[in-house]
């Protein structure tokens, strides 16, 4: 006979001899599940409670087996003692217990009681103990707290059960928002994770549907956020859905902190968030507040990154742009052929709900600084006059870089480019000087833009270039005055006429002008233009020679010469002028002061 079995025959005992009392009960003779014996008064009956209850609540150093009867004890099951205790009175008592010492300092005993406790209540499916249930973090130090109130901080289930094309972008969520991944070794199977995403604990997805009422169009609209002058109240006059980047917040502010987080949140909204769903990026018209109906972005995620400056560089942060895209995707290698790709694509749509252009993004990625970025621009320039498609420009401009001489081709036309706008500059001011000592002599003096000749592909346009024309009146009396600047530098230096110029010359002879500006190291200020610039009449004449040959020259379009000693008929690249050597102005040349009485 077991202890038990007499023990039991000794209460039967007991009973039937009505001797089982009160006396009796406070007698230690009642073995508790440890094999120690306590009086009935101080043990709860087991109503079957699991051993893993009683194991986790020794393992949270707050064990039960030492208040609980041993469950053998048949005989006085109808006894009462301190009462009874379950499954479910013990799953309470412990939760509490978990949450009030994890408030004091959470450690990994208290993490395998969460997790084991956690794993007790899917596999029997009792999920109401979920709600508040604290759960450990995937930094392994912050708690999450369940509940089935969705919530922005309601967490993402452990990166261990993501899908496999998800895991890589898991640094860019806040781990103190995702279940640990010791919690996804317990559970039976996956459907875990799915089940507790219905009810609501956990989300699956990285975007969820929001119904909202009078929504701030504002941020979503293009043709409104667009319009900088816009100060209008835009509210959607009908409730609509918009979808939402869980955490978004907090994920802005991992990614804000890290250059490689922005790149890899870049991966992520171009790899996974829009390139796994061509729904995304879609824009659905409604009726405003303002009485017009606008298209909005469905995606609500748009506004914060197109605003917010996530980007990190050094010690700076900006919003997402050409300039600070660009040179992220530079750094890390980012293959850019999307960017070729046609206006469906849905790097193209991020760029457009982004307010960025793709040629720009693309010269940003191309360009390591302003200054490349602007010889890029320049030859792009030249390549879109030549009727180039932009897909075709930027093609060409990614050949060319692989050519060794580029840089140098790059850097003479950028400095060609740099004369020509000072040259254009020092136009102006001529031209205002001119203006202002022909006024104060009594003449009305207008500007004639012919607009400029330049090409930087012809070697004598680097050397000159067209500033302006004034059209100067006095009494009935009127001259027309060519300004054209040359650099004394070279040896060579002469101006260039167009065919338009060069003709009116001819036929406005008697009152055609020409001034040139010789330009040197010396002259940095008008004053010295003053002193330097020139002026000859009569050029018109001199031209009538070479204009007659004009017309059948340009029909040729071949690079032709013809010259003289002081005046050179050219068509360069299909395009003819006359050039005027210097010794024109070095022999007829007046200043400005001979030219005043001239005019009286």
């Amino acid at each position: 006979m077991s202890a038990i079995d007499w023990l039991n025959g000794l209460y039967d005992l007991l009973k039937l001899s009505g001797s089982f009392n009160d006396n009796i009960r406070k007698r230690n003779i009642f073995p508790n599940q440890e094999g120690k014996f306590y009086p009935l008064t101080k043990l709860y009956q087991d109503d079957g409670i699991d051993k893993e209850l009683k194991d986790i609540a020794e393992l949270l150093e707050a064990p039960i087996r030492p208040v609980l009867r041993d469950t053998q004890l048949l005989s006085v099951s109808d006894e009462v003692g301190l009462g009874l205790r379950n499954n479910d009175s013990i799953a309470k008592w412990l939760i509490s217990k978990l949450s009030e010492s994890i408030k004091v300092k959470p450690n990994e005993i208290l993490k395998e009681v969460s997790i084991r406790l956690f794993a007790w209540i899917v596999q029997s499916e009792s999920y109401i103990y979920l709600e508040n249930f604290p759960m450990f973090a995937a930094d392994g130090r912050s708690i999450i707290r369940l509940s089935n109130t969705t919530t922005d901080n309601t967490p993402l289930l452990p990166v261990i059960a993501w899908r496999e094309e998800d895991k890589e972008f898991s640094d860019i969520f806040p781990s103190n928002h995702i279940i640990n991944d010791a919690y996804s070794e317990v559970p039976p199977n996956e459907n875990v994770w799915v089940k507790l995403a219905e009810e609501k604990f956990i989300r699956r997805s990285f975007i969820e549907r929001r119904d909202e009422d009078e929504a701030d169009l504002i941020e979503l609209s293009p043709n409104i956020y667009e319009n900088e002058e816009d100060n209008m109240v835009h509210n959607a006059e009908e409730p609509i859905t918009v979808q939402v980047l869980v955490q978004q917040k907090d994920i802005m502010d991992e990614v804000r902190n890290s250059r490689d987080r922005g790149y890899l949140f870049w991966r992520f909204l171009t790899q996974r968030l829009v390139k796994k769903d061509e729904s995304r990026l879609k824009k659905d018209p409604v009726d405003c507040s303002c009485g017009e109906r606008h298209e909005y972005y469905t995606e609500a995620w748009v506004k914060s990154v197109r605003r917010l400056s996530w980007i990190r560089d050094g010690d700076n942060r900006s919003a997402p742009n050409a300039k600070s895209l660009g040179k992220l995707l530079r750094e890390k290698g980012w293959e850019h052929g999307e960017l070729n790709e046609d206006e469906n694509s849905t790097t193209i749509k991020l760029l457009e709900a982004l307010n960025i252009s793709p040629v720009d993004l693309k010269l940003g990625i191309i360009a390591e600084d302003e200054e490349k970025r602007d010889e890029l621009v320049d030859l792009a320039v030249r390549l879109y006059e030549d009727d180039v498609s932009t897909k075709q420009m930027l093609e060409i401009i990614q050949d060319l870089k692989k050519d060794e001489k580029l840089p140098q081709i790059l850097k003479e036309r950028r400095n060609n480019l740099h004369t020509w706008n000072q040259n254009q500059r020092l136009g102006s001011e001529v031209e205002e000087l001119v203006r202002k000592i022909l006024e104060k002599e009594g003449f009305l003096v207008t500007s004639r833009p012919k607009g400029a000749d330049f090409k930087i592909q012809q070697k004598i346009a680097i050397e000159t270039g067209t500033l302006t024309t004034l059209d100067i009146k006095k009494d009935h009396q009127s001259w027309l005055i060519e300004v054209k600047s040359t650099r004394t530098e070279n040896e060579h230096t002469c101006v260039r006429l167009s065919t338009t110029q060069a003709k009116e010359a001819e036929r406005e002879s008697e009152r055609f002008l020409l001034c040139v500006v010789p330009i040197g190291q010396e002259i940095t200020n008008l004053n010295n233009v003053r002193q330097k610039m020139l002026f000859i009449e009569g050029i018109g004449e001199h031209l009538k020679p070479h204009c007659e040959n004009l017309d059948d020259l340009e029909t040729f379009r071949e690079d032709i010469t013809t010259e003289d000693k002081e005046f050179e008929l050219v068509i360069d690249r299909g395009n003819a002028g006359i050039l005027v050597k210097k010794n024109v102005w070095e022999k007829r040349g007046f200043p400005i002061e001979e030219l005043i009485e001239r005019l009286k």
